[in-house]
């Protein structure tokens, strides 16, 4: 059994982190999330939608059930049981569907600062997403406020210099983002040391 803890927000320096602990068969981990401060308030420690994304695969390569001891977001849940992991499991004939338990599947709306975003990487499927997402025929709900750049295990892992690889790849994509005038949101995560 996999079981991801609530998330908790703290403030570290010039970043906010969002955490949350897991413990897998007696052993224990963290799985994090941090942002400059001045886009903190875009985390969401009310559900663990990220930490439940973030560790499926490893739980599916595990054959472990999950245990989530916070909300998560309703959508989210049946995307998943629905088509990400009946998908994932006929990919990979050595994956097997997990039982997921939830404290709480939440359908409500939390307030949000209105803000949409999408990763860039500067490559052709990153910038044909801004265009189209950024174009006169966008309806104003799809209409990008933000961009964003994760270091989630394509830098490589942090033993192996990830964080330096991040930011220098993270300078490149800086002027593409002044270019089209969007805000850009670094995410710096463990998420590719787990």
């Amino acid at each position: 059994m996999l079981t991801i803890h609530r998330p908790q927000l703290q403030t570290e320096g010039t970043q906010v982190r969002l955490s949350a602990r897991f413990d897998v068969d007696g052993a224990a981990g963290e799985l994090w999330f941090a942002v400059p401060e001045a886009h903190g308030a875009m985390l969401c420690p009310e559900r663990a939608d990220a930490f439940l994304v973030g560790l499926l695969v490893a739980a599916l390569a595990q054959g472990q059930d999950l245990r989530v001891l916070a909300p998560v977001s309703d959508r989210l849940f049946y995307t998943l049981t629905t088509y990400l992991i009946p998908v994932l499991c006929r990919l990979r004939p050595d994956f097997r569907p997990p039982a997921i338990a939830c404290e709480a599947l939440d359908a409500g709306h939390l307030p949000t600062a209105g803000a949409v975003g999408t990763g860039v990487s500067c490559g052709i499927d990153s910038l044909y997403t801004i265009a189209e997402h950024t174009g006169a025929n966008c309806p104003p709900a799809y209409r990008l406020t933000h961009l964003a750049y994760f270091n989630v295990g394509s830098h490589g892992r942090t033993v192996d210099g990830a964080p330096a690889l991040f930011r220098q790849r993270l300078e490149r994509v800086r002027p593409c983002a002044a270019e089209i005038g969007l805000p850009l949101v670094p995410l710096d995560s463990n998420l590719g040391d787990l």
